[in-house]
């Protein structure tokens, strides 16, 4: 097999925005790339590996090449599966390839989905098990470098979706992967510059509506002409410095040339690498900057609005889902023959990313079309009058891609715990679209059906985290397939579900003591839907009031 070997990868850390820990974390290892001699010479070991672990789209395969960038070294990609083949040895034959081919030149290898050869080792005795860890020790023993004794001249960067607990321990142990470094999805400000990168590129217009929630849009201008400036100032004010660093830093060797000693090679070497590794992470914090700066007033001050409104109506996207949302608003702008990229369409770029494709060639029946809107009115005056539920987005009753007749979008919660309150409310969210349903109709339908399943799942995770009605508290049940699995025996089981049931029961009673006192909510909200079949934040407001903010009450304990 032949590799295909990249002479240096155009990839850049400014080509990045956002993974502020995991670009910091990989700048050392482009220094180490860059003088390996400064590290070999105080007796260091350079890495061997490094390891990126997170969800799809996080940006883990731009993140090595970037690497490749930075360093000026040869860059070899290839995929965990290129490894895997029909014919006995031919996954660990492959790995001698590989090697062989790195081993010419200072280079990266990139293997990415690295668990295809590398989960851990069952011991199942089937021939593809037997064959995949033939190929895992080739791997292994390649990356311990017995086999040339030139080990450090090549870096092994791995990527997975995977969690670590599922790769095999030898091949994550450290001299193999010294660093594991993981790539988690974008938070709200990293976002804001994700969206900052893409919509430089899209030809805005100025929205109104864009800034509508809020108050302080004015001097927002002022305000980020400011922070430019400041960081012109800054920047300047660090050139400025290191002009003056330049300077003691000299005269100290014309002191010592003529006290009869010389600043040692490796001391001034060390200096420079300093300087350099210090340069590249101001120049990786700076380049947004340097991108904005390319841009007039007003459109950095229209960038920065777009930004901060599309990453609160994004929370969860991965870099990716950022970059097809932009793109998708510029297919549907072209589309429509208009002239500017507008906040609508960026909107329904989401909705179309989130939900799929409007399909309204699928014609729906009045009754189907009453009962999905209020069903989903269901949903939204449960999560509105919920202090602890996620607030409203969106509604709409427009089928879509797959088998969904509606859609509505939620602003979730993310902080990495969940309350017991939290998640109780979180259930009732979920189940006031088939409460509507009995309410309004005195019937059931299958439309619940996927409702139904995340209150199962959340039921079961708030049994086995606070336990229900005073029982035990047990282990989490995991999931192989569709398939419910868990880790007790029968009795402890049928016990364990009597509670699930117990609990569902409860809050399905709440929710209908919910809902059937605010019916005439629930009957406006659907009216709405029926009328303009899309149901926003401010209609929602216009027709029940302010909502109460669900961070007040976190602070105060609720």
């Amino acid at each position: 097999m032949v590799f295909k070997v990249e002479q240096s990868a155009s990839t850049r850390f400014r080509d990045i925005a956002g993974m502020k820990e995991p670009k910091k974390e990989i700048t050392e290892i482009v220094d180490f790339l860059r003088n390996p001699q400064r590290y070999t010479a105080l007796g260091a070991k350079i890495p061997t590996g490094a390891l990126l672990l997170g969800p799809p789209g996080t940006g883990k395969t731009l993140l090595a090449k970037a690497v490749s960038g930075e360093s000026q070294v040869a860059f070899i990609p290839v995929c965990g599966a290129d490894f895997v083949e029909l014919y006995v040895g031919m996954g660990a034959l492959r790995v001698r390839q590989l090697f062989q081919t790195a081993h010419k030149q200072r280079c990266i290898i990139y293997i990415d989905e690295i668990d295809a050869i590398g989960l851990k080792r069952g011991g199942k005795g089937d021939g593809e098990s037997q064959e995949q860890e033939r190929t895992l020790n080739e791997l292994l023993t390649q990356l311990d470098g017995f086999s040339t004794g030139k080990r450090g001249e090549v870096l092994v960067i791995a990527s997975s979706n995977v969690d670590q607990a599922q790769l095999d321990p030898a091949l994550v142990r450290p001299g193999r992967f010294d660093r594991i470094i993981h790539v988690d999805a974008p938070v709200l400000t990293e976002r804001m510059d994700i969206f900052k990168v893409h919509l430089c590129k899209l030809k805005l217009m100025a929205d109104p509506e864009v800034d509508k929630p809020k108050a302080d849009s004015k001097p927002r201008k002022k305000g980020m002409r400011t922070r430019l400036q400041k960081a012109q100032r800054e920047e300047e004010g660090e050139e400025q410095e290191e002009e003056k660093v330049e300077a003691p830093v000299a005269q100290p060797k014309a002191n010592t040339e003529e006290m009869g000693l010389v600043l040692s090679d490796l001391e001034a070497q060390k200096q420079r690498d300093a300087d350099q590794l210090h340069a590249d992470r101001e120049a990786v914090a700076l380049d947004l900057q340097s991108l904005l700066m390319a841009k007039t007033d007003a459109e950095r001050v229209l960038i920065e609005q777009y930004a901060r409104r599309m990453s609160d109506l994004c929370p969860g996207f991965v870099g990716a889902d950022i970059a097809n949302v932009c793109n998708e608003a510029a297919i549907l702008a072209a589309r429509e023959d208009a002239g500017f990229v507008t906040i609508h369409h960026l909107e329904r770029s989401i909705d179309r990313v989130l939900a799929g494709i409007e399909q309204r060639s699928r014609v729906l029946s009045d009754f189907e079309k009453h009962v999905v809107a209020h069903h989903e009115a269901g949903h939204a005056v449960a999560g509105w009058f919920l202090n602890r539920a996620d607030p409203l987005m969106k509604v709409s009753i427009v089928p879509r891609g797959g088998s969904a007749l509606g859609y509505a979008q939620y602003l979730p919660n993310e902080n990495h715990t969940r309350t017991a309150r939290e998640l109780r409310d979180a259930m009732k969210v979920s189940l006031g679209g088939r409460v509507a349903e009995q309410i309004f109709f005195q019937h059931l339908s299958t439309g619940a059906s996927d409702d139904l399943r995340k209150v199962g799942a959340m039921a079961y995770q708030y049994v086995s985290s606070f336990g229900a009605n005073g029982g035990a508290v047990y282990p989490a049940p995991g999931t192989r397939s569709t398939r419910l699995v868990k880790p007790f025996g029968e009795r402890k089981s049928n016990h364990f579900d009597a509670e699930v049931k117990a609990l569902v029961d409860e809050v399905y009673a709440e929710t209908l003591a919910l809902l059937t006192s605010h019916k005439e909510d629930m009957k406006r909200l659907a009216d709405h839907l029926l009328q303009h079949e899309i149901l926003t934040f401010q209609d929602v407001v216009s027709y029940l009031g302010s909502r109460t903010s669900r961070e007040s009450d976190r602070r105060k304990g609720v």
